[in-house]
């Protein structure tokens, strides 16, 4: 099979799988702001991006069986990778659309515009401005971020086995290499997927930048607005069909990529636990887990470090922003040609390749993050927080603590604690980049997973699930623990400091 076959049967499906996703997310970003109780809503838009969190493993390796017994013909697998990937691109689409909600000006500035229009070009053009710009930009932005995601998957398919027809870029070209392609051949392979993530990348940077400012206020401002216009609209239109069709969604997205993975895995935890400690590799599975949660805490730290820097930059913070969104296999190639140049193949051997390759593939959700921290955090509610410590009323006191516990240090724990999650599972750039003398443990559960499941994998796998969790959550106690800094001014961190 060619490279060309396989990267355009890959250019079909996420256009396809983009484009199914986009009514979906609407009607689920539709029925999350209808919801009226706070609970509610958290819950439904929960469920909506859980996908999102879910390790790519975990559910490769779930619908593996599925995939190798269930389904003995080509469109029969197509459609259930299509299927999986349409929970992932749907929660990414719903992020999109909570993140762009609809500028309040719209309708206004479309009214003005039937007023004023004459029928000329220039007003035509003006048309495709104010709707793109304004009430569709959400939904160009989430249907171009859903084709890229999907463009780029790797792990997925790669367990799924779609390596034949259907078959996936990423897969293909991986194989090609694995099985001793030259890496000049690789990376000419790869300018060609370039290109094409070039075309969906080039308009969603120019509508976030012409967004400006408003975009990322919009979650806290005109976000609220548009939810009780479209809860307003969505109760006095009495859409029981659709609020009850989302329920039916949100449940078959939670059950499909939650539930079943964690119902087929929980059988084996006990007698797989058990089975380590009677071999004595217990304890070393678990210093590899760390081994591998403490390199991606380091690359989150170092993403967020950078982005904090690369904030307002215009043209810097783009170039290398663009460089995470090309995808972890396209990256890893690419930096892997990088630290094979003579100057620093010295370093190659090192942690210095996986973790800087990382540390750029984090850049663009790191910035993300930051985006969202510098928004909610208000620099004005943190200093008179921070005033409030020195009260000697202890009630006062407490009540500071929370605030600025809640504004600041809680929000950076998350954001760090989502981007080793983001890294810890990625198994394209730590195959690749990592030093012979470390095996992460996502590299591990790959490769034993071609043997089928065992009650150690299942074991291994939850220790890798719930260990960076229980590590948050211990980091979490500790941060609250510690005192604050009663006077100073508020920094971009959610502290105070003299």
């Amino acid at each position: 099979m060619s490279h060309a076959t396989a990267l355009g049967c890959s250019v079909l499906r996420c256009l396809a799988v983009a484009t199914v996703a986009l009514p979906l997310s609407a009607m689920l970003w539709r029925y999350c702001f209808s919801s009226q109780a706070g609970w509610r809503r958290r819950l439904a838009t929960a469920a909506a991006v859980a996908p999102l969190f879910v390790p790519d493993l975990l559910i490769g390796f779930t619908y593996r069986l599925t995939s190798a017994r269930l389904l003995h013909s080509d469109v029969g697998t197509e459609l259930l990778y299509a299927g999986l990937l349409l929970l992932r691109v749907t929660g990414l689409q719903v992020v999109a659309r909570l993140l762009l909600p609809v500028p309040a000006g719209s309708l206004e500035a479309m009214h003005s515009w039937r007023l004023l229009n004459d029928g000329t070009r220039a007003w035509a053009w003006q048309w495709v401005r104010l709707n793109i710009l304004g009430r569709y930009r959400a939904a160009v932005v989430a249907w171009l971020a859903g084709s890229l995601l999907c463009f780029q998957e790797f792990e997925t398919a790669a367990l799924v086995q779609i390596n034949q027809l259907p078959v996936v870029w990423t897969v293909w070209l991986f194989d090609a290499f694995a099985a001793g392609e030259p890496l000049s051949l690789s990376l000419q392979h790869v300018a060609w997927a370039m290109g094409f993530q070039l075309l969906l990348l080039s308009p969603a940077l120019v509508l976030l930048r012409a967004a400006g400012s408003g975009a990322a206020g919009g979650l806290a401002v005109t976000g609220a607005v548009d939810a009780g216009a479209v809860g307003g609209r969505a109760a006095g239109s009495g859409r029981s069909i659709e609020r009850s069709l989302s329920v039916l969604v949100l449940l078959a997205v939670v059950t499909a990529a939650v539930l079943i993975p964690v119902w087929t895995s929980s059988g084996q935890i006990v007698s797989g636990l058990a089975l380590l400690w009677q071999q004595g590799t217990l304890l070393s599975r678990i210093g590899q887990v760390l081994q591998s949660v403490v390199t991606s805490v380091l690359a989150a730290v170092l993403a967020l470090w950078i982005c904090r820097d690369l904030v307002g930059r215009g043209v810097l913070s783009l170039l290398f922003l663009s460089l995470g969104l090309c995808g972890s296999l396209v990256l890893s190639l690419v930096m892997l040609a990088f630290f094979q140049l003579p100057i620093i193949r010295v370093v190659y051997d090192t942690y210095i390749p996986m973790v800087a390759t990382q540390t750029l593939w984090l850049l663009p959700r790191a910035w993300l993050l930051l985006m969202l921290l510098r928004v909610l955090a208000d620099s004005e509610s943190l200093h008179s927080a921070g005033l409030l410590l020195a009260s000697a009323d202890a009630g006062v006191s407490r009540t500071a603590r929370v605030t600025l516990w809640r504004l600041g240090r809680i929000r950076w724990l998350l954001a760090v604690s989502l981007l080793t999650h983001w890294s810890f599972w990625d198994v394209s750039i730590v195959s690749l980049l990592r030093p012979v003398q470390f095996e992460p443990v996502v590299t591990r559960l790959y490769n034993e997973m071609h043997y089928g499941r065992t009650d150690t994998l299942i074991a291994m796998t939850v220790l890798s699930v719930v260990m960076p969790f229980c590590l948050a959550l211990l980091a979490g106690l500790l941060m609250y623990a510690l005192p604050f800094r009663r006077l100073g001014r508020s920094d971009t961190w959610g502290e105070t400091r003299e």
